[in-house]
């Protein structure tokens, strides 16, 4: 939602499909069965509204900079969904491939082996190339 034509867009689409179901109900069964479509198309779009221009203000009060928005812990209103980001769905930026060997409990298995391999690496672990099959990296280097 960096400019406001992807919203406009969206509310006129979802405007249309309101209005096209109210008249459809009105037409085939009654203009009864109209209005709570009416109603439920005007909640649905005040909430789809709203949403936007929350959206706009949040990024604009942290200087355009949507990462900054999204950082700001001290934001009274929870903004995660209101920030805009080119992240498929279901990513965050708290994610990470990293594991550090207090990811794990003590009595795992991989405990001693993400240890290890954590020694070599800083403190945290990079993965496989080849995923969890990866072999050799895994492998314990314990010095007794």
């Amino acid at each position: 939602m960096s400019s406001t034509r992807p919203s406009l867009l969206f509310i006129t689409g979802a405007t249309v499909l309101f209005a096209l179901f109210a008249l459809a109900a009105g037409a085939l069964a009654g203009a009864q069965y109209a209005v709570p479509i009416v109603i439920l198309g005007v909640v649905v779009l005040a909430f789809i509204a709203l949403n936007a221009l929350l959206s706009r203000r949040t990024v604009e009060r942290h200087g355009g900079d949507p990462g900054a928005a999204e950082a700001d812990e001290a934001d009274g209103l929870p903004s995660a969904h209101l920030v805009p980001d080119d992240r498929p769905l279901g990513d965050t930026a708290q994610a990470h491939d990293e594991i550090s060997p207090h990811d794990l409990p003590r009595d795992s298995p991989g405990r001693r082996a993400a240890d290890a391999q954590a020694r070599r690496r800083g403190g945290t672990t990079r993965g496989h190339e080849e995923g969890a099959a990866g072999g050799g990296v895994l492998q314990d280097e314990r010095r007794d």
